[in-house]
């Protein structure tokens, strides 16, 4: 697990593992690694993942008030269940948020951020084409991190990143269909950005998110985790 630099404050630099480490708990809960109930105790995750128990202890703070998990008396953290209608708000969210993004990008973005995307864009076709699974989701992750940046709105974005906490950050273009969806969609969002085509930037971006993410809801519903019995 990367950390920052020796010259990087101190209490800066735990904040950063505390994050990775949330980030790290948070994708096992949701690709079901770790079932509603479980219990997880510090000292065991701290040695799991080679560090000290206080950024574990930080990382199960923050994920408690996310919902993730809650605290047990005595017993560290437990997994929380997950109800599906939050998940489906949160993902209508994630859709009108992000469909302003792309919408302000397309009326402002450079000619070196239409060619960046258009580069990765084309990297994911070829991703798709050989079966890369973790190519298709780093290029999706950066095709929209492009047009993200290129909005230039910081609430926005803030109020994005807090969303896609919710989101599965690995596997998810593994499920049927999804990275040949993602392309196809993909391709119709870069085009109204290239032609400077905010509206319709608008629409294909809400279109894709509300296609992908009720893929990704059906997909963890699969999985039970929205469904599992909770332990005692």
């Amino acid at each position: 697990m990367t950390v920052a630099n020796s010259k990087t404050p101190a209490g800066f630099r735990q904040k950063q593992l505390s994050n990775h480490i949330a980030e790290h708990i948070r994708a096992e809960i949701l690709d079901g690694t770790y079932s509603p109930g479980q219990h997880l105790r510090l000292e065991e995750v701290a040695q799991e993942l080679g560090v000290s128990v206080t950024p574990v202890r930080e990382a199960f703070m923050g994920l408690h008030v996310e919902g993730f998990v809650r605290h047990a008396e005595r017993r560290g953290f437990v997994v929380s269940a997950l109800n599906r209608r939050d998940f489906e708000d949160l993902y209508d969210l994630l859709a009108q948020v992000s469909s302003r993004l792309a919408e302000r990008a397309a009326a402002g973005m450079t000619q070196s951020d239409v060619e960046r995307l258009t580069e990765v864009h084309e990297k994911m076709r070829d991703a798709v084409a050989r079966g890369d699974y973790e190519l298709v989701e780093h290029t999706n992750d950066e095709f929209h991190r492009i047009i993200n940046r290129a909005a230039d709105s910081s609430k926005l974005t803030w109020v994005l990143l807090s969303v896609l906490k919710y989101v599965p950050k690995r596997f998810y273009a593994r499920i049927e269909g999804m990275s040949a969806m993602l392309l196809e969609q993909h391709e119709g969002i870069l085009q109204a950005v290239i032609d400077r085509r905010p509206a319709d930037a608008y629409a294909a971006m809400f279109e894709h998110e509300r296609v992908s993410m009720r893929s990704v809801l059906d997909d963890l519903d699969r999985q039970g985790i929205f469904s599992r019995a909770v332990i005692a």
